[in-house]
């Protein structure tokens, strides 16, 4: 950086400065923007396992039943020598989509 000696190099490097900024918010707007589109996959998902309906007496008790199903036959027998992390996720993912699904026919 060259050393400033008068007012026309001040409003010189100042608009220098103000055109690199335009130029690297320009170029941050487009990464969140390819960001952005990447994830939508993940957001839709994210989106089906996300209610927005208060559930009923009997979705709920038909979801307390559905959940101790899937404890005692995936965690116990199916998944039983499955590794921690498999034993985590796919429970939680059959919960999610026995809640979705018992939604859908209780309403």
């Amino acid at each position: 950086m060259k050393k400033i000696n008068n007012y026309k190099e001040l409003v010189a490097e100042r608009l220098r400065v103000q055109q690199e900024l335009a130029l690297n918010k320009a170029g941050i707007e487009e990464e969140v923007r390819e960001i952005k589109e990447k994830l939508k996959p993940v957001t839709g998902l994210l989106s089906f396992f996300n209610s927005d309906k208060k559930p009923s007496l009997k979705s709920t008790a038909m979801q307390v039943g559905a959940n101790i199903g899937i404890d005692v036959l995936l965690r116990n027998t199916v998944l039983g020598r499955a590794g921690w992390l498999t034993r985590l996720i796919v429970p939680f993912i059959a919960k999610k989509l026995s809640a979705k699904v018992i939604e859908k026919t209780v309403d």
